[in-house]
């Protein structure tokens, strides 16, 4: 008899070219419909009293569904029906059911020896989540019966279950062998089950049924089966059902195509490999990258822990810093003994400093993280900046941790997770590790230092303490879709190789001038990326290389004008239009200034600080691009700078002057304009999609997730100290290495990712000068080789210079540039190279020169 929880679902051969028709369009079918059956009847059907057979659903639109139904003829012998159904709120009707004969299994097949035959008709009627009936007619047989369901499809059940691998689910078929196919659906977080719908020997109709773990994008079914002695009809008895052991049987998923793998007992049917390609999608899944990322495994190092030993963490005083490798797995680690599912809250507790600071940065600040682990990965479900009420000046956004055990711990894992902390007024980065014991119900105390910072003003300053937060375990309903949002982000990374390595393939003087003038200590990340690759250099800190260098998140200052205000305008040009550069400041913010200046100028003037606004050097030709920006003399710029909330810092803002001439004209830079921009987008954003819209959640959802960053962590300007206002885009925003070069490929592609166009074409390739439009000159230069200058300009908050004094090609190579030496350069070549340190050496050009030496921009 066969055993039905063994018998997932099956799969459809698809022989009718109809159907195929149809199904070929369903990309265009809205595919947002909620779980359970009602909505969405995806799964596995039975009646008791037929065990041995059964129906399989999958929803395919809100108005379509496939209908597979296994079962036998009068003889005893496997038979399978499939038909596309009209799917509403009460059923699914089938007018047309279909089946086939003729092929032969493996090399022997051929899709013109398939016969299509239509066989009847059936009907379904809901009866709540999990029964349904069904009434049919097959060959002039009709019948009925009582359906129950047997099993769920992960992320579309009534029960809850979800699986990062739901989007795998579906039917795949061969093109080159149409007439058969396999049907996969995920059970549970790595459960599958799968069908493989083909022919035997002589040409008749065979399906084989197994479960197995997905392990990657691996499914490898255990003991798949065939079955026969069942009955078509009122004659069916369970009874009769026998089971055969067919083989080997296994499938390679991805998210559009599969390959299966079979090798038969049957010798007569021959093993071998099929490749396929997807036929059908489960609406309410998605399938990304994620779904298939294999996590790389834990690597233990040859470091013998010898300070942050399990004693010291349970009874622990504050000390000088240790080194990093103390915050790794140590030599003969193992995997964690148990998971970490849980929230830490901190508190005000002290932090100790090797220098003088203020007062308010002696204390961590007050947040609440969860986490919940992935693998031998600890995942912060709150992927932001996390700023407590009050009582300490830092905000902090925890990145990816790691979790494993090691021998020494007394049954306990050990967690490490690295961390940044940021000034709540300035956009600083404190690179930052902890490390604790924990079990199912307790931690032991977290040690934390900060060893590195992208800070110009107050460079080599360490913290460290040692923090007693409460921890809470639990789960949470949001993980699941924390956990497919961080897999994605992981899988579609770059992968990243030593800078040395770049330095042996290119030439050992190529990078010469990579870091010219830079010295190391100064220097928080470096990378390249060229080909598909992401080349980063160790990433320093006083107590030894960052371990989670792709974790570390760096204060980005005005680099965040590009990565920030010029996204985020080409991301409004994209939804609404190009005019959008053309909407007045005034008409979307309260303008105080005591002048008419503003009357005028535009979101465009705005965005290349060509506002006509300010003060100091009020002649046209005199060569200071930065007149404004940064003058501590300056009382509107004071007002502008130093103050806490955001109605503060706008009347600041507006204080500045009128210049003898117009907007568009001529270009000052002033970071002030940046942050009146900010708030007059997000404005502009609420007054077409109402006032709980946010530019900055907006970008998130729409620019940075599609392209594979989970979320970018910015400050915010505070309107008071419980409510958070717009980012301000001028600055603040913390991007890791991986978002940084993502942002730049963006750019790069002209706001296209894949098949979709996320930013407005054409004034993406304004910004980038890949159309020669003319941008507003400044009186900075760019140094190339030794003598040679460049002119530089400025336009869509983006800084470009030639690739060379004499450049054949005249082709040029646009950057964002931010205090203390932050630059990220788009070279015309596509390479993207960045710096992001803190010696406020503002040179380009080193950038430049290498990646005209990797790859020179004129061959491209």
């Amino acid at each position: 008899m066969v055993a039905l929880s063994m018998i997932a679902c099956w799969s459809i051969a698809w022989t009718d070219p109809g159907a195929r028709a149809l199904l070929s369009n369903l990309e265009t079918v809205n595919n947002d419909i909620s779980p359970g059956l009602i909505n969405n009847p995806s799964g596995f059907f039975y009646d008791p009293s037929h065990d041995g057979e059964g129906f399989v659903i999958e929803a395919l639109s809100e108005e379509l569904a496939n209908v597979y139904w296994f079962t036998y003829d009068g003889e005893g012998n496997q038979r399978w029906f499939t038909g596309l159904g009209k799917l509403d709120l009460t059923g699914v009707r089938v007018d047309e059911w279909y089946t086939s004969r003729g092929a032969r299994f493996g090399d022997q097949f051929d899709p013109d020896d398939v016969e299509l035959r239509l066989a009847g008709r059936a009907s379904f009627q809901f009866h709540g989540c999990n029964a349904m009936s069904v009434d049919y007619t097959i060959d002039d047989i009709d019948g009925s019966q009582n359906l129950i369901r047997l099993t769920h499809v992960a992320g579309l059940d009534c029960s809850g279950v979800q699986s990062h691998r739901s989007g795998l689910s579906g039917s795949f078929y061969d093109p080159a062998r149409n007439g058969e196919g396999v049907v996969v659906q995920v059970v549970d977080r790595d459960q599958a089950v799968a069908v493989y719908f083909t022919y035997d020997s002589e040409g008749e109709q065979m399906w084989v049924l197994g479960t197995g773990r997905i392990s990657g994008s691996e499914l490898e079914l255990d003991a798949p089966f065939r079955t026969s002695g069942g009955r078509f009809g009122a004659d069916y008895d369970a009874a009769d059902i026998i089971t055969h052991p067919w083989g080997a049987l296994s499938l390679r998923l991805g998210c559009d195509q599969a390959r299966i793998n079979y090798q038969p007992l049957d010798e007569q049917l021959g093993e071998g490999s099929s490749s396929m390609q997807r036929l059908t999608r489960l609406a309410g899944l998605d399938c990304d990258p994620g779904t298939t990322f294999e996590l790389p495994e834990l690597r233990c190092s040859e470091y013998q822990r010898l300070q942050l030993t399990a004693a010291r963490l349970s009874n622990f005083a504050v000390q000088a810093v240790v080194p990093n490798e103390e915050f790794t797995p140590a030599q003969n680690c193992s995997p964690a003994l148990q998971p970490f599912s849980g929230s830490l809250q901190f508190d005000l507790e002290s932090i100790f400093v090797d220098g003088d600071v203020e007062a308010g940065q002696l204390k961590f600040p007050a947040v609440k993280v969860d986490f919940i682990s992935v693998q031998d990965f600890l995942v912060p479900l709150q992927a932001g900046l996390l700023r407590g009420l009050s009582g300490s000046y830092w905000e902090i956004v925890f990145s990816t941790g790691r979790i494993w055990s090691e021998a020494q711990d007394d049954g306990r894992s050990r967690a490490a997770v690295p961390f940044t902390m940021s000034h709540r007024q300035w956009n600083q980065a404190h690179h930052g590790l902890m490390t604790f014991l924990y079990d199912g119900d307790s931690i032991s105390r977290v040690y934390f230092q900060v060893t590195q910072e992208n800070l110009p003003w107050a460079a080599n300053v360490n913290f460290r303490g040692v923090l007693k937060p409460e921890y809470q375990p639990g789960f949470f309903s949001e993980a699941h879709d924390v956990e497919r949002a961080w897999r994605r982000d992981m899988a579609m990374r770059l992968p990243v190789r030593p800078l040395s390595e770049l330095a042996v393939e290119a030439g050992a003087s190529t990078l010469l001038n990579f870091n010219r003038g830079v010295p190391e200590d100064r220097i928080s990340q470096a990378g390249i990326a060229p080909d598909g690759f992401l080349y980063l250099q160790p990433a320093f800190t006083r107590t030894g290389d960052h371990p989670y260098p792709e974790e570390m998140r760096h204060g980005a200052f005005s680099v965040s004008k590009t990565a920030g205000a010029a996204l985020a305008m080409l991301r409004l040009a994209e939804k609404y239009g190009e005019p959008v550069f053309d909407e007045l400041i005034r008409n979307h913010i309260d303008v105080t200034a005591d002048h008419n200046g503003w009357d005028t100028v535009t979101f465009g003037d705005t965005l290349s600080m060509a506002t006509g606004i300010g003060d100091a050097y009020p002649d046209r030709f005199y060569p200071v691009t930065f007149a404004d920006e940064g003058d501590e003399s300056n009382p509107h710029h004071q007002a502008f700078n130093y103050s806490n909330y955001m109605a503060g810092r706008l009347k600041g803002a507006f204080s500045f002057g009128n210049y003898p001439w117009g907007p568009g004209e001529v270009m000052r830079y002033n970071s002030a304009h940046t942050m009146i921009l900010a708030v007059a987008m997000d404005n502009f954003l609420k007054s077409r999609e109402g006032p709980q819209a946010d530019l900055w959640e907006m970008l998130n959802q729409e620019v940075f997730q599609p392209i594979g960053i989970r979320w970018l962590p910015s400050m915010r300007l505070r309107i008071d100290p419980f409510t958070p206002g717009p980012v301000p885009l001028g600055w603040g925003l913390l991007p890791s290495a991986h978002d940084i070069v993502r942002i730049a490929e963006l750019f790069h592609n002209e706001g296209r990712f894949e098949a979709t166009q996320l930013l407005h074409k054409n004034r993406t390739a304004q910004l980038m000068r890949h159309n020669r439009e003319p941008a507003l000159p400044t009186s900075e230069r760019t140094q190339l080789n030794t003598g040679q200058w460049v002119a530089t300009y400025y336009r869509d908050a983006t800084w470009s210079s030639t690739v060379g004094p004499a450049n054949a090609c005249n082709l040029i190579a646009s950057r964002m540039e931010g205090l203390g030496g932050n630059f990220v350069v788009m070279m015309p070549s596509g390479m993207t190279l960045f710096r992001f340190a803190d010696a406020n050496v503002y040179d380009a050009g080193g950038l430049v020169i290498t990646g005209e030496r990797i790859a020179p921009s004129c061959d491209h």
